[in-house]
């Protein structure tokens, strides 16, 4: 059953597509095409709980800053480990993997205009340039 739809979106500033849900029984949230790394992203209905590095905050609500002599972090705050809930993430790396899914999955299955200085409005992306 196609469940989704693939529109124009832009993906750390690079030209890109997203998916929709077309329907509130589909198990995707969301779809992300990251065109850098050719990986689609899907995010799926289901939660689940997991562990993650949170900076840690003052009395006020501002983030800590590590004092000299401590463990370095990129930046330079201190973290705890919280426990959160999010959405189950699936990832989908391999050329086929991704015209299969998009073939059987998005009603909407076509190209969209790539703005690409090299190549003018004219180039088209489409699951056979992945």
């Amino acid at each position: 059953m196609k469940m989704l739809m693939k529109y124009r979106s832009s993906f750390h500033e690079l030209p890109s597509w997203s998916l929709l849900p077309l329907t509130k029984d589909s198990s995707i949230v969301a779809g992300h095409y990251d065109p850098d790394r050719k990986v689609l992203a899907l995010i799926g209905y289901n939660i689940k709980e997991s562990l993650m590095a949170m900076p840690k905050l003052d009395e006020n609500g501002i983030p800590m800053q590590i004092v000299k002599g401590g463990p370095k972090h990129p930046d330079n705050f201190k973290h705890e480990r919280v426990r959160m809930e999010k959405y189950m993430e699936h990832y989908l790396s391999h050329p086929d993997d991704i015209k299969w899914f998009l073939e059987n999955f998005v009603e909407n299955n076509f190209g969209f205009m790539e703005e690409n200085p090299s190549k003018g409005l004219s180039a088209i992306i489409t699951p056979d340039q992945f």
